[in-house]
């Protein structure tokens, strides 16, 4: 099963009242604990990874972000959802 399966599966094979619980690592280290702990699952939270790089929410560069992003992802065997702030796209109009 691939990773996307994986992480459709978790959300759409779960019992009512029973919430998937995604913890969010900053960087490859946390990713590692979290999961070793068991969970299943990770997301990225844009503020815990910004300050890991030393930035305000809202404030790393697309490069820096996205690095440190896949440097979770390779870290772990599990899916990773990203928050990468606001999608580093144009601005609406």
């Amino acid at each position: 099963m691939s990773k996307v399966e994986a992480f459709r599966a978790l959300h759409h094979h779960r019992a009512p009242g029973d919430p998937l619980v995604l913890p969010g690592p900053w960087d490859a280290a946390s990713a590692r604990v979290f999961t070793e702990a068991g969970f299943p699952a990770l997301a990225t939270p844009s503020a815990g990874v910004a300050a890991s790089l030393g930035y305000e929410d809202g404030q790393v560069p697309a490069d820096e972000m996205f690095a440190a992003v896949a440097r979770i992802v390779r870290a772990v065997d599990v899916p990773v959802s990203a928050d990468v702030e606001a999608g580093y796209g144009l601005a609406p109009k």
